[in-house]
């Protein structure tokens, strides 16, 4: 379905709102795929950069661990340029879906009993959306806690973790946004079908 004309009714919207969430979905499959992908392999690190650290003076020589360490920073480095590919999209796919909702919002029509069901269906898709971005809220606080758990041991590490909690702080504020939209939008489709609120 195009978004660029004005001819698009109240049907064509709701089918928007279908397939700009779907959009959403996947973004947020894979940003949530990347960084369940880079909490398993700091876990990992850590471990290996403790070990690392308390077998330096023995088993290891200094730049052994360090070589070691700073495979953590490329880790790193390639999550937040993978990550920050995918923001823009996320932050464009809830404008559309909130964009599509309102406008559909805003039509004017006596509502039977078919169109209460579509309706319905988009409204059931927000809050399963606003649900989604609500887990992945929480899973990338607690990645954010294993990133701060990192030892401070070289500069390239050190500026890997700045560039990584920072791309965090970002995402959070971007998920928080998003969902704040969608709920928002849900309360619009609330008001279309009678209800008094958005309470997911």
């Amino acid at each position: 379905v195009s978004s660029n004309g004005e001819d698009l009714g109240f049907f064509d919207l709701l089918d928007l709102v279908e397939e700009y969430s779907a959009e959403l979905v996947e973004i947020m499959g894979r940003m949530s795929a990347e960084t369940t992908a880079l909490g398993s392999k700091m876990t990992e690190r850590t471990g290996e950069i403790n070990l690392a650290t308390a077998q330096a003076e023995s088993a290891l020589s200094r730049g052994e661990a360090k070589a070691l360490i700073e495979k953590a920073a490329v880790d790193m480095n390639h999550y937040v340029a993978r990550v920050r590919t995918e923001q823009p999209m996320f932050r464009e796919a809830v404008r559309k879906t909130a964009d599509a909702v309102a406008r559909a919002a805003l039509m004017t029509i006596d509502i039977d009993s078919r169109d209460r069901t579509q309706v319905r269906g988009a409204r059931a898709g927000l809050s399963e959306l606003a649900e989604a971005l609500g887990r992945l809220y929480d899973s990338t606080v607690s990645f954010r806690t294993t990133i701060n758990r990192i030892p401070r041991l070289t500069t390239i590490l050190n500026r890997a973790k700045r560039e990584t909690a920072n791309l965090l702080e970002e995402q959070l504020e971007t998920i928080a946004s998003g969902r704040r939209v969608l709920l928002e939008a849900a309360k619009a489709l609330d008001a279309l079908l009678g209800n008094g609120s958005a309470d997911t």
